[in-house]
């Protein structure tokens, strides 16, 4: 690269000439799910993608699994008593699949919602919620009819068994279409199992499939990962935290300068080395430990040994890393969610809160249309499972969808919160680990101080001898004597 492509260098800003055209380059590339699934759950994939972000994947899963927590699940109302108490309870039952879901979409960016109705042994049957992951579905053997909805769903999963102490396995194709949904079995046939191909025939003139993404763009369908945005500073972070260790380990290892008459004599006194170490080492076969003496032995004059210490540069590092964790809070939630002792957006639990809360409820929009689904699907299946129509399909116009107020939640968990922290912070004190001003510092995460520490100490002495002469005075006014 000459120094006059510099200057030849085009820097593209938000508008661009009437007659070019530029695209985003997605339409030959799809999600990597993969290399998510990776650094959500700490395991390596095939190839070596998840070591250029395992050092920083530590709030990835933390991240997904608060989100969806604090999303919860939602309500109905408006609609006749008895459908309203049968869905509700459907969702809080159900609860724990739901929020798996949330975490698998956020995961993957893409996850799909089969409700079906599943009959048991004991003769009865359920309506129950079937997440499948998007590396499941037969993409070529799928009609799609919108975003969300499908004309044609076919999906296909391994399952294992053993039997006579024999492993064995088989593949299950499963076809839903309107009115019917058909499986097939290659493989060993499971003893579950009867035939290799079945039909079940429904009442249900669509679907029941959802397409459940994550951040739904228009140019985006299938969504994209939660950590998508995170993994340019996730990477740029493992680079900075490897270079650290490699710098430290040069700081804590240095090298050794030898300026010597007669080598041999030096090694042979210092290292106890013998003639015939000597080829040996000259190969590089044998590497002396430097650090393993104390004083040199020199034998002339002029001989000298010294260490070459490099600069210690990782205070410049470490500051690097505390921009980029910052940057990482910012991009997915407030720090004391986390739980880390490391302050770095200096900003109060107060103050990081209405961000938050606007963000959970972004979220949950874009759960809304998933849920109306939801309830018209299971209305429609507990019709065609009862025989009749038992709950009339004007309940679907009428319904309201409601969420848990985040104003109360967030009241709870911040006091919850505050309190382990402060608890945590008092114990360090006492036990010397920390000093009171460190833990003023931390402090300030929480509650919006905008005192300094010499200030706030002596406001807190004031009041902690004024507490004492009042129980001084407490304690005269219960004596005999007074």
């Amino acid at each position: 690269m000459s120094i006059f492509s510099f200057f030849k260098k085009q820097y593209h800003n938000i508008f661009i000439d009437i007659n070019e055209r530029r695209a985003l380059d997605i339409k030959n590339k799809k999600v990597d799910y993969v290399l998510s699934r990776s650094l959500y759950s700490s395991i390596p994939p095939t190839d070596d993608s998840f070591y250029d972000y395992h050092i920083a994947s530590y709030p990835v899963k933390k991240y997904i699994d608060t989100y969806s927590s604090f999303i919860d699940t939602p309500s109905f109302s408006g609609a006749s008593d008895e459908f309203l108490m049968s869905i509700n309870r459907f969702i809080e039952k159900e609860k724990t699949s739901l929020l798996s879901i949330y975490r698998q979409s956020m995961i993957d960016g893409l996850v799909y919602v089969l409700l079906m109705y599943e009959k048991e042994e004991s003769g009865g049957g359920r309506i129950c919620l079937k997440p499948i992951s998007r590396d499941l579905v037969v993409e070529k053997e799928c009609l799609k009819k919108d975003e969300s909805s499908f004309s044609v769903f076919t999906f296909q999963y391994e399952r294992i068994w053993h039997e006579g102490g024999e492993r064995k396995t088989c593949k299950v194709k499963v076809r839903v279409s309107p009115f019917s949904e058909e499986q097939t079995v290659t493989g060993c046939l499971p003893p579950d199992m009867k035939n290799r191909f079945t039909k079940r025939e429904n009442r249900l003139n669509f679907v029941p499939v959802f397409a459940l993404t994550n951040n739904t763009l228009a140019f985006l369908q299938e969504g994209a990962p939660e950590v998508a945005p995170l993994l340019p500073f996730l990477r740029e972070y493992n680079l900075v935290f490897s270079k650290i260790q490699k710098h430290l380990s040069q700081i804590l290892d240095p090298k050794i300068k030898l300026h010597l008459q007669d080598a041999t004599a030096f090694l042979k006194h210092n290292f106890a080395l013998k003639e015939s170490d000597f080829a040996s080492l000259a190969r590089g076969e044998w590497k002396p430990d430097v650090t393993q003496f104390k004083a040199a032995i020199l034998q002339e004059k002029e001989d000298d040994v010294a260490f070459l210490n490099q600069d210690n540069h990782i205070d410049s590092a470490l500051q690097v890393l505390n921009l980029l964790h910052w940057i990482i809070i910012e991009l997915t939630m407030p720090e004391y969610l986390y739980g880390l002792a490391l302050n770095t957006t200096n900003a109060s639990v107060k103050e990081q809160s209405p961000s938050w809360r606007r963000k959970i409820e972004d979220k949950r929009g874009e759960y809304s249309r998933f849920y109306y689904w939801l309830a018209k699907t299971y209305l429609h299946l507990k019709n065609d499972s009862a025989g009749y129509l038992l709950y009339e399909k004007s309940n679907l116009d009428e319904l309201l969808l409601s969420w848990p107020s985040l104003n109360e939640s967030d009241k709870e968990r911040e006091a919850a919160s505050f309190k382990n922290f402060s608890t945590s912070l008092i114990q360090l004190v006492q036990e010397g680990l920390i000093s009171p001003k460190s833990a003023f510092n931390e402090l300030r995460t929480f509650l919006n101080l905008s005192e300094s520490f010499e200030s706030e100490k002596e406001e807190a002495m004031l009041h902690l001898k004024q507490l004492a002469d009042l129980e001084a005075y407490r304690e005269n006014l219960a004596s005999p004597t007074y």
